[in-house]
């Protein structure tokens, strides 16, 4: 179990201006359910299953957001290698714009690009994370690494929708439970190398570059798993989100 408060502010702006709330719960069990023969014939080190739930409250300048998910997890690794499959993850998301927030945009295709931006979603997602690392093989400081990360959503629910003929709204996508559900692809992929030099010099770099595209029943990708740029993973010297358009300061994303 965890918690974790984050206050971000903008240097120009006296009080906090985004306060970030996650709360997140986790339990392992040191077997694969429901895949014994799996664990049974193979070499795995740590394979385990993973329940998690988590709860995120954002409070932002422009909007309130909240995401309530839950997940299922396989997690395992042999020689080199590591994994972690997803085969569900369910997840709320309501994102609530400021009552003024829709007054500064001017342009039709900005208004409905927030208006599906900020439409209350549901993400079914399946993911699978595959990561390689020669770090332990290594007596020097040098390693690479590799890491992929493949995810889709929604399709199971549109293949019901389209077995059931079920009905869309009045404009024209499926919801469950009254809620519109998040149809798209994604895949990461990020690679290091580190090679020594000498005892104190080193040379190091990094590629990390994906690429994600909503279909179906989606015509954006959901607020959650779109890109953005800085924080510690990406450049370290900016808060996430605070370049480019997302620091604006007028209300909106110009």
């Amino acid at each position: 179990f965890s918690a974790e408060t984050q206050f971000n502010n903008n240097d120009s702006i006296r009080f906090f201006n985004t306060i970030q709330h996650n709360i997140s719960a986790s339990i392992f069990f040191p077997k694969l359910w429901l895949l014994p023969k799996l664990q049974q014939s193979t070499k795995l080190r740590n394979a385990k299953t993973a329940l998690t739930a988590n709860y995120i409250y954002e409070v932002n300048q422009d909007f309130n957001r909240n995401i309530f998910a839950l997940s299922y997890n396989y997690i395992f690794a042999k020689d080199l290698y590591s994994y972690t499959v997803t085969p569900l993850e369910v997840s709320y998301n309501k994102t609530d714009p400021r009552r003024n927030f829709f007054a500064f945009i001017n342009n039709p295709l900005d208004s409905l690009y927030y208006q599906n931006l900020f439409t209350p979603s549901f993400i079914t997602a399946l993911r699978g994370a595959f990561i390689y690392n020669d770090a332990p093989l290594r007596k020097d400081k040098s390693f690479f690494f590799a890491r992929l990360i493949a995810e889709s959503s929604g399709n199971v629910l549109a293949a019901v929708n389209a077995i059931g003929n079920q009905n869309p709204n009045s404009q024209g996508y499926y919801e469950v439970l009254g809620v519109r559900f998040a149809q798209y692809a994604k895949i990461d992929i990020d690679i290091r190398q580190t090679k020594q030099l000498s005892n104190d010099q080193y040379f190091a770099y990094r590629l990390h570059t994906g690429v994600a595209f909503p279909y179906g029943n989606s015509v954006i990708i959901p607020f959650e798993r779109r890109y953005f740029i800085g924080g510690a993973n990406s450049i370290r010297g900016w808060r996430p989100r605070s370049i480019g358009p997302g620091s604006s300061q007028t209300g909106i994303n110009e």
